[in-house]
């Protein structure tokens, strides 16, 4: 019998550790589990700080982005008429320069 009562006690004795060891495992959890949380709410926190403000760098940079598209679209179109008045007066200019050598060519002969 006394080998039944010396695992009997073992048993018991290694239940209790367990036991104990859970007990302290559980306040260990139940102080960090609120620090964990309250890690997790600051981080929440600051990101949506931080998406706020890119938003707001997002939202500036498009408004300046739609200005420089406004501007490009001005001086393309400048640009092209421009061009199309300096074709003009270049086929002006040629015929001034054909009707100056006709002068001359008349202006000599005579």
């Amino acid at each position: 019998m006394g080998s039944k009562d010396e695992v009997l006690c073992l048993s018991t004795t290694n239940t209790v550790k367990y036991a104990k060891s859970v007990e302290a495992a559980d306040l260990r959890c139940e102080r960090i589990f609120p620090l964990l949380d309250e890690k997790v709410m600051r981080l929440s926190d600051q990101i949506a700080q931080d998406v706020c403000e890119n938003m707001g760098i997002l939202s500036r940079f498009i408004v300046e982005l739609d200005a420089l598209c406004y501007i490009e679209d001005n001086i393309l179109s400048q640009n092209f008429s421009l061009s199309d008045e300096l074709l003009r007066k270049d086929e002006v200019l040629g015929g001034l320069l054909f009707d100056l050598r006709l002068l001359q060519e008349s202006a000599a002969y005579a």
